[in-house]
């Protein structure tokens, strides 16, 4: 979804490659899946596939295999497993990290039968974390997928060793962020465009600093958020009409939790960083001066706070 780095990279590759004309003609897809392909390499993730309940399941896979106790990582509902590769790259030299594309989402078809709300995708990822084989996991997620993955450990909590959670949703007695004014005054939801001619917005919405993208990688990435539109608002839509809130659902939880929340964030106001933390037995915070997406607007630093948090948990 969030292509912003290595853009100029990628067009430097493609010009090598296949010259100028290619690099303007070429289908947007083709663009798409370069950049992608650079940076899964950078990030020493590579694609693979899994079958859960007789579907397939894309997800991303890199770092030592031997690791006890993989990353496994949840999008948010307009986002796949794409969006964790800017982090990932400093992860995987120490971690085995696993992205994961929730039904309908990315790479993943749509499974014929699922409840595609909140208890559904719990379940869904739990799903998935059995086929995966995971026994033990360090668990994260973004946004809607913050909110998935914390249900899963409140459900699970002698398999996940850990919570990490950069821009989680879902804590409703916080206070109206941007997004949520949006749509009470009656507008459209800009998570989902309904044009490609919306995709700068849609970042300025998710983002602090939204990079500037060339015009055929803008192009590619609209595209492709504009084919998965209409089926990620409906997922949007029925996680909104959930009544629980998420610092509710996890209340006194003691899974080691680490809640990173940009203090631009758009999306969720952070205010709900402090009144989520509140509620945890073992919950520690981290703001910084981004919007929604820490994991893709200041990767580095992202990462280097999660590695510390990894290490000063207790070696079981």
């Amino acid at each position: 979804m969030h292509r912003i780095m290595f853009i100029l990279l990628c067009c430097l590759i493609s010009l090598s490659l296949a010259g100028a004309a290619t690099w303007f003609l070429a289908p947007a897809a083709v663009l798409r899946d370069l950049v992608v392909a650079v940076e899964r390499k950078r990030a020493g993730l590579a694609a693979k596939t899994i079958l859960v309940r007789d579907q397939a399941v894309a997800y991303l896979d890199g770092g030592p295999m031997t690791d006890p106790a993989p990353i496994l990582l949840v999008h948010g509902s307009s986002g796949e497993k794409d969006n964790w590769n800017r982090t990932a790259r400093f992860l995987t030299p120490h971690h085995r990290v696993i992205a994961i594309d929730l039904p309908g989402f990315g790479d993943s078809p749509r499974w014929p039968v699922h409840d595609i709300g909140l208890k559904g995708q719990v379940a869904a990822l739990a799903a998935i974390v059995d086929a995966l084989g995971l026994h033990r996991l360090h668990l994260g997620g973004n946004s809607m997928g913050a909110r998935v993955a914390a249900l899963y450990a409140a459900a699970y909590p002698d398999r996940v060793r850990s919570l990490w959670l950069p821009g989680p949703s879902g804590v409703l007695s916080a206070m109206p962020s941007d997004l949520l004014r949006h749509l009470q005054a009656g507008g459209d939801n800009p998570l989902f465009i309904r044009s490609t001619k919306d995709y700068p917005a849609y970042l300025g919405w998710l983002m602090a600093h939204p990079p500037s993208i060339p015009a055929p990688i803008r192009r590619a990435l609209a595209e492709r958020a504009l084919g998965k539109a209409d089926y990620h608002r409906r997922v949007f839509d029925a996680f909104a009409r959930e009544t629980t809130s998420l610092e509710l659902s996890i209340s006194g939880m003691t899974v080691p939790t680490r809640i990173v929340w940009g203090e631009q964030d758009r999306i969720w106001h952070v205010s709900g960083a402090t009144l989520l933390a509140d509620r945890l037995a073992q919950a520690s915070l981290l703001l910084l001066p981004c919007g929604h997406l820490p994991m893709i607007e200041m990767p580095e630093a992202v990462a280097a706070d999660y590695l510390a948090f990894l290490a000063s948990l207790p070696t079981s």
